[in-house]
Order: C-alpha cells, then structure tokens, then sequence
C-alpha cells in the first residue's frame, strides 16, 4: 500500500519527504497485536458498533488521503511555471527589405534557369527544375515565417504568402502533367506559374524600392492605378453582373474577368506600397488601401466559390468605395 502509495505520488511529480514512507512503515509495525483469542472477544464485544466506527474511520482516512493529494496537485500546477513559446522577433523596415531582396535573387529572378523554356513544358527536364524551385520558395516561404513584417508591409506580405503558395501549387501541376504526358496541361500550368512569378516579382520590388511620396507623387499614383482600373474592360464586366458567383452562372469568361480585376486590384496595392502616402494624405491612403483589400479579398471567395453572390455584391461596393478615395486624394494632393 505505502510502495504503491509512494509511486503515487512521484508520478504527480510530488517529492516524498525523505523518511516518511519508512516512518509509515515503523508505525504499522509497532501497532499492537492481538491474538486470535483476544480479536474473538473484542469483536464479540463491539460488534456492531466496532465494525461501524471501523467503517467510519476508515472512509474518514479515505477522504483526508484525498484532501491531501488534491491539495499537492493543485500547489504542483500554480508552482509550475508555464511553458511560455517566444514571440516572432520584429524586423526593421531595413531588414525586412533585405530578406525580400535575398529571396528574390534566389527564387524568381532566373525562375526554372530556363529550362523550361529552352525544352517542352512536358518534359522531364522542365519537371526536374520544377521540383527544385519548390524547395527553393519552400525555403523563401519559411525565412518569412521566422519573424513578423513591420506594419508597413503586413498587408502585402499576406498576399506575398498567398501567391508563393499558388505558384507552388502550379508548378506541381507541371510536375503533375509530365508525368502524365499531358502536354495542354503541362502548357496551361507552366502559363499559370510564369503569371505568378510576375506577381511575386512585382511584389517583393514594392517592398525592396518602397519611399515615401510627396503629396503630388502619391496623388499621381493614386490616379494613375485608379484609371487603369477603370479601363479594364473585364474588370467593368465582371461588376456590370447581376451579383452572383462563377459557379452559379458557368459563364466560362468568368473566371478570366476575376483574374483580371484581382490582378488590377492587386498592382494598384502594391503602387500604394511602393510610393507610400505621405503623412498629409496618410489617413485618405490608408482607408483606400483598405478598400481595395476588400475587394481583393472578395475576388478570393469569387474564385473559390464562397459565399454564393454575395462576395460579388461586395465587390461593386469595395470598388465604389475606391473611386470615392481616389477622387478624394487627387482633390487634396
């Protein structure tokens, strides 16, 4: 009983105090004893108040041996410091810039080394570059996970992480075609990865050369992102719909006109981070900004089917809300 109680009590990580096992074990043996004689007429005597106030004693023990562990376990939880996981470090501006810049170099700049362009896209030699470059943006992906990204840039790095998991994504469907012999598939998956390229490309250039702008730069910005906006033919289309979702309607330019205005969406944000606002305009910049990250945000759910016609409707309004500011900015710079 003292053995088992003993391990009992280690395993809740207890430490017995030294000797009080064997002091336990003394006094059980030093208890007296009776003979078999003497255990008859006491139990003759007593019986029954002898065996109730046994029982009584006995569960009184029980519950003093529980009151007693429950208190040890719960001093061993408020002792017990707390195993605290480290914070993300911050980056500087600087820093972050640098990480960018290195990443870049490594990745995308000479993306694939040409081999998929000097030989089919269904080749095994395309398919072996691919699976380089994945672990190459793996590694891009993971130097981005060891620490958070100034304010400045939370919002891109989002995207920037977004879009390294989708060309990702795209280069195994290269890898994917290959070795299926799919040749339009091999094609279609290497057109949808150089796509992504550009858009990491334009990316990390918005956070490697990002300045602040005087109130005429960042108004001219402003402008120019908002007319291009304006003059994308598909963009107009996709908000001319009646709000619902491309699966609903199997309209096959659907998806092609979502691409479009996120890729109009998306370069006009990453201006706003290349020539940020200055502090005049900061206030109008940065509700713009979010406006935009609004309708980028409903361009996602229209690509991946959520949320039926609604992400649709919240687009024209994320849109509307962007002219507003535009207007406003160039009325003020």
């Amino acid at each position: 009983m003292t053995d088992s109680l003993e391990r009992f009590l280690q395993d809740l990580h207890f430490d017995v105090p030294s000797g009080l096992v064997d002091r336990a074990k003394a006094a059980a043996v030093d208890a007296p004893v009776h003979n078999a004689g003497e255990l008859g007429q006491t139990s003759r005597i007593l019986d029954p108040l002898g065996r109730r106030t046994e029982l009584i004693a006995g569960i009184a023990a029980a519950v003093l041996a529980l009151i007693v562990i429950g208190t040890f376990v719960y001093i061993r939880g408020v002792t017990t410091p707390n195993r605290v996981i480290p914070a993300l470090p911050d980056q500087t501006i600087k820093q972050y810039q640098t990480l960018i810049a290195t990443d870049q170099q490594t990745t995308t700049n000479n993306f694939l080394n040409f081999q998929c362009t000097i030989n089919p896209p269904e080749s095994s030699v395309c398919a072996d570059e691919a699976t380089a470059s994945i672990d190459r943006l793996q590694q891009y992906l993971l130097d981005l996970n060891q620490s958070r990204p100034p304010a400045r840039f939370t919002a891109i790095d989002g995207r920037l992480r977004r879009h390294l998991g989708l060309v990702m994504a795209d280069l195994r469907a290269v890898i994917a075609a290959s070795k299926a012999g799919d040749v339009s598939g091999a094609a279609a998956a290497l057109t949808a990865v150089m796509n992504e390229r550009d858009t990491l490309n334009r990316e990390a250039n918005a956070i490697t050369f990002s300045r602040q702008e005087t109130p005429a730069g960042f108004a001219g910005i402003v402008s120019t992102g908002s007319s291009s906006l304006l003059a994308c033919d598909l963009c107009q289309k996709l908000v001319s719909q009646t709000p619902v979702s491309c699966q609903s309607t199997q309209r096959p330019d659907c998806a092609d006109e979502v691409a479009a205005t996120t890729l109009q969406v998306e370069t006009f944000l990453d201006s706003l981070v290349r020539g940020f606002a200055p502090e005049s305009l900061a206030a109008k910049g940065q509700r713009l900004q979010g406006d935009l990250e609004g309708a980028d945000i409903a361009l996602q759910e229209m690509s991946s089917g959520v949320g039926g016609g609604r992400p649709a409707a919240e687009l024209r309004q994320a849109l509307s809300l962007v002219n507003r500011d535009a207007t406003d900015i160039a009325g003020a710079g």
